[in-house]
């Protein structure tokens, strides 16, 4: 069975919260694999952390409203019981394209050993879609809870 990989380019730059002016940063989907759970999205390379913890909200709003299709995910992101679904997934946030493609590959990639995403969101922990939790990756390498 081979697995499937799904490539597209959506960019969003959409005003985000109560406040005049606060918005997330923009970015880009990168990749996903279908069913896998597993969904990148990039941000510009100079994105801040507090830009990430508005990212990282917008995401929580969009998966808790299902609205996947805002973050160009188009395709299933589990697979349960044999049935595709929504209930879960990680969507891993990079700053720049460099090392977006790690988690989809067998070998080593350019950005060498270890975890490299700068952020990361989480729904369906402990099998509950309506539980989730959102990281950001500190400059020390350290992650750090977001919610």
């Amino acid at each position: 069975m081979q697995k499937q990989i799904l490539y597209a380019f959506v960019s969003a730059s959409i005003l985000l919260g109560t406040g005049i002016g606060q918005t997330h940063p923009r970015f880009q989907f990168f990749k996903m694999k279908k069913g896998e759970g597993l969904v990148s999205l990039v941000v510009p390379a100079r994105t801040t952390d507090k830009e990430l913890t508005s990212l990282l909200r917008f995401i929580q709003s969009q998966v808790q409203s299902g609205k996947f299709s805002e973050l160009g995910i188009t395709q299933p992101t589990d697979k349960r019981y044999g049935k595709f679904g929504y209930g879960a997934g990680i969507i891993s946030i990079y700053r720049g394209t460099k090392c977006a493609n790690e988690q989809f590959i067998d070998d080593l990639g350019p950005c060498g050993y270890g975890e490299h995403e700068a952020a990361s969101y989480k729904w369906g922990v402990h099998s509950d879609p309506r539980k989730d939790e959102a990281l950001i990756r500190g400059q020390n390498g350290d992650l750090q809870k977001v919610f």
